[in-house]
């Protein structure tokens, strides 16, 4: 099989599973074909600012993870998990709202989708380690299952090397100020 129909292909489904819809405030509202540890899409919010573009989850990732019983409180070992996450992969949070975010150029954009959805991924993966959610049913994701079809459900394993990835400006020089940073008064 050649690389080209493979590469093809999986564009392609990617391309015809997500769906984008006018939000609110100016916003563009992306829906993923990538599920989530409850089983839901990944949505994400692209929202045009000044002179960039900030990629939001608009905080429900971790409302969802609450809603399950998981809390992050200061301090914890799981908001210690939660920021070494955010800091793997350079993504902001605002702890107030618990909004996860990046903060981008047009030229990056499609890379910030990218990460902010590998991000959820992995903090979504959090409620397999929540002692409530061994009490439930196993769900199609946590077993791998077909969804359907069309549609595959798998685990995302963890990565044990840290990633760093920063979005920089039109010259991509280490002059540039990043464009994405993790910010330290996070984890005050």
């Amino acid at each position: 099989m050649e690389l080209d129909i493979v590469k093809d292909s999986y564009v392609n489904w990617i391309r015809e599973n997500t769906h984008l819809s006018d939000g609110l405030n100016n916003s563009i509202e992306i829906s993923s074909p990538f599920i989530d540890s409850l089983n839901e899409n990944i949505k994400l919010y692209v929202v045009p600012e000044s002179n960039e573009i900030k990629v939001t989850d608009d905080g429900y990732t971790i409302w969802n993870l609450e809603t399950t019983g998981m809390v992050f409180r200061k301090g914890s070992q799981r908001e210690r998990i939660l920021l070494d996450i955010m800091e793997r992969y350079s993504v902001d949070i605002d702890l107030s709202t618990k909004e996860l975010y990046i903060k981008t150029d047009k030229d990056n954009l499609g890379m910030a989708i990218h990460v902010l959805t590998q991000t959820i991924l992995s903090v979504s993966d959090l409620l397999r380690f929540n002692k409530k959610s061994e009490e439930r049913p196993l769900s199609d994701v946590q077993t791998g299952a077909p969804r359907n079809e069309n549609r595959f459900a798998s685990l995302n394993k963890h990565r044990t090397k840290k990633m760093r990835m920063h979005f920089r400006g039109k010259g991509n020089t280490a002059r540039d100020e990043p464009m994405l940073t993790y910010r330290s008064e996070a984890t005050t």
